[in-house]
């Protein structure tokens, strides 16, 4: 026997509540002398016995009372009942697999078979059940019951159920495992089922989670009352499958008018041949291309697309592949891209240039790099739009639309001018820093570095190299670059870095323990070009070198263009949060601050809308949407006339993904499956007929309060009982 409310048991020491009343009013009787007195002592003494003895039953009584009254509040629970006849009410937690493999098959999907299981099990359950659905995928965030709490109206959930799809990305089972343990432990009922209604895909029943399924187990085994678990496996293995594994472009930051490349990854995992394999191109829900590959049993393929967008703004590509019918939602890939118009870039000059040598300047050469097109007078577009100023000329008025700030040998900056960098890096702002011949790197360690704390990613040490002696020279070290910055010249075409000459530079200092921080590039010394550090939604570059042509020869390299251009356009994309993101992670946008207060609207991939009111974030505006439980297309549309969005505050995609491991559709052998509810002491079934046959077999918890409860009655009704006979028995 066991307790549910085993708190409630310290209400037993209730039972002193009669002894001591008792012990205060015992009659204390008056000794009055008689002579005759002890005529009547044999007659006294026969009666006190007796009306001792008639207290003590009544005390038992009395005393008894509270003691069966509080194991009745305490939920008393004898284990090991077998269901009887008519069943019993029961709380159930229903494990629901809605990963999208789930919707593997069409119109008989696997989603479906396990819908209509869930339907049933809950539908079945005794009046005054209570019960609690938790989906298996979806993120972190989204491994939770549909709703708040267990309920009694199964209509509820069997309804909510109905209108959910399987397309929540991969599930995940020891997070769903050890929610639906928290939530039975609350449960009111002592006959306790978990029910896990899965398809077995292989790729999330890995034995990765073998340690997160021994802790069930093991709580299993510990609990006062032990939950049942069932594997009823629902579904088919489909084994025809084709999917678009990942799509990528071949520029961070996409301009109007910008040719870019569009790469996708497809993958074969069926055993079926595609000779002619069709791959097709959307834009905005324009076809804009398609191609064919050829894609063997088991292979991976990959095609290309070209395509120039010639409008600013949000905008949404579809690749979709048209193969297999068997899994329709891993046949198309979908990502939300921000083309711009320009990106504005502030350059801070530490050094400049008289007015009729700019190229003198310590911003000449680099301003020239980043809009080559305007400072040569051709009439083509750039897409990077820089604006040179003095360092006294810096205010947090000049940084309100920039994208990305530059400074180019600045010696020392006010602390009113770090506080507005800071803020500007902080809020997604870009920074890269160049020093030069006026730097003070004493100031830079006390004030930007400060211990790791501040914006600059390393400490600035000592200055090495010389102008003048070729001997102490050096080149940029020939490597292979994972950096999105610099990936690019990784093929040759694009540049060679390695003929960059660097006479003087600064050498840097990492702490051991930086975190966010990333080398990027290094010299021939072994000393550090490049370093990357993230600093709250902002990143800073620092690079050892000055971008003039005082310290080296790289502005007059082929590769000073396109190199200059990829730094800065990628300290400037960190402005704008991601518009793809992983299934759970949050959609954020980063705004004008002409935006704040606007009303919006987004709308989800299953056509609901959520109102959205755009927040102060200091130097911007934005928002925040954590619902992302859902794959697809999330769209954000300003209220206004009709929820429509104006030039200045245009709508806004956001693309929900999941890793397409989900896509490989083979499930457990019936053999691992056994194994498997062996470790976990579980049962599998394949049917709901043969999970009502195995739970007639089970035995469980059975209440038994109310015997309690009708025994307190009983005393109650005997303790008048008593008092009645014994007052009319001395009567």
């Amino acid at each position: 026997m066991t307790f549910l409310n085993l708190a409630m048991i310290g209400g037993i020491l209730a039972f002193n509540i009669p002894i001591i009343i008792h012990l205060f009013n015992r009659n204390r009787p008056n000794v009055v002398k008689w002579g005759a007195m002890h005529l009547l002592e044999q007659v006294v003494r026969v009666n006190r016995k007796r009306l001792k003895l008639e207290q003590i039953i009544l005390l038992l009584v009395r005393a008894s009372i509270p003691v069966l009254l509080a194991l009745c509040m305490a939920s008393p629970v004898l284990t090991g009942c077998q269901d009887l006849a008519g069943g019993s009410r029961s709380s159930v937690v229903v494990l629901f697999d809605n990963s999208y493999s789930m919707s593997a098959g069409g119109a008989n999907s696997n989603h479906a078979a396990a819908t209509q299981a869930a339907t049933e099990i809950l539908r079945d359950l005794r009046d005054g059940s209570d019960a609690s659905v938790v989906m298996m995928a979806g993120g972190a965030p989204g491994i939770a019951p549909i709703t708040d709490e267990p309920t009694m109206r199964m209509s509820l959930l069997t309804d909510e159920l109905k209108k959910r799809t399987a397309s929540y990305g991969m599930a995940d089972v020891p997070a769903s495992l050890e929610a639906a343990a928290r939530i039975i432990s609350t449960m009111r009922q002592p006959k306790r089922d978990m029910v896990v209604i899965t398809d077995f895909q292989r790729v999330s029943w890995s034995t990765d989670q073998s340690a997160a399924r021994a802790r069930l187990a093991e709580w299993r085994g510990d609990a006062a009352i032990k939950p049942s678990l069932t594997f009823l496996h629902v579904g088919k293995e489909a084994t025809d499958n084709i999917a678009i594994m990942e799509v990528s472009f071949s520029r961070t930051v996409v301009g109007v008018g910008q040719k870019v490349s569009i790469r996708a990854n497809l993958k074969n995992f069926g055993g079926k041949p595609y000779p002619s394999l069709r791959v097709y191109l959307d834009v905005d829900g324009q076809r804009r291309g398609v191609t064919e590959l050829t894609l063997g049993a088991g292979e991976d393929g990959q095609v290309m697309f070209s395509h120039a967008f010639d409008q600013p703004g949000s905008h949404v590509v579809r690749l979709f592949a048209d193969g297999d019918a068997t899994l329709k939602e891993d046949n198309e890939y979908l990502t939300a891209v921000q083309v711009l118009d320009r990106v504005p870039v502030l350059l801070i000059d530490g050094d400049p240039a008289p007015a009729d040598e700019p190229l003198k300047g310590e911003t000449g050469f680099l301003a020239t790099a980043l809009q080559p097109f305007k400072e040569g007078n051709v009439q083509l577009a750039d897409l990077l739009e820089a604006k040179v100023i003095r360092v006294e000329a810096f205010k947090p008025e000049t940084i309100d639309r920039e994208k990305a700030v530059v400074l180019a040998n600045v010696e020392r900056l006010t602390d009113e001018q770090v506080r507005t960098l800071d803020g500007f890096v902080r809020g997604g702002g870009g920074l890269v820093i160049f020093p030069g011949n006026r730097v003070s790197a004493e100031w830079y360690n006390e004030t930007l570095f400060d211990s790791g704390a501040g914006l600059l990613p390393a400490r600035i040490t000592a200055l090495k190299g010389s102008i003048t002696d070729a001997s102490q020279h050096t080149a940029i070290a020939t490597q292979t670059y994972a950096h999105p910055a610099l990936a690019m010249f990784n093929d040759r075409r694009s540049g060679n870095l390695s003929t960059g000459e660097v006479w003087s530079w600064f050498q840097l200092e990492t702490s051991a323990d930086a975190a966010g921080v990333t080398t990027i590039a290094r010299l021939e010394s072994g000393d550090a070009l490049l370093i990357e550090k993230r600093h709250g939604e902002g990143s800073v570059m620092l690079c050892s070198t000055a971008c003039d042509a005082d310290w080296g020869n790289l502005p007059a390299r082929p590769f000073y263009l396109p190199l200059m251009q990829q730094v800065v356009s990628h300290a400037a994309s960190g402005v704008e949060p991601p518009r793809n993101v992983a299934i759970g992670q949050p959609l954020l946008a980063s705004l004008a601050r002409s935006a704040i207060g606007r009303r919006a609207t987004l709308t989800d991939p299953a056509g609901r809308r959520h109102p959205i009111t755009i927040a102060d974030r200091g130097s911007r505006g934005g928002f925040e949407f954590r619902a992302t439980q859902q794959l697809g297309l999330y769209t954000l549309d300003f209220a206004g006339a009709g929820s429509v969005a104006t030039a200045d505050h245009p709508s806004l995609h956001f693309v929900v993904s999941s890793p397409r491991q989900e896509s490989d559709l083979r499930q457990l052998s019936q053999s691992e499956i056994a194994q498997l509810a062996g470790d976990m002491n579980a049962d599998v079934v394949t049917s709901i007929e043969a999970f009502h046959e195995l739970d007639k077999t089970r035995r469980h918890g059975s209440e038994i309060w109310h015997w309690f409860f009708w025994a307190v009655l009983a005393l109650c009704f005997l303790e008048l009982s008593l008092q009645h006979w014994f007052a009319t028995k001395r009567t």
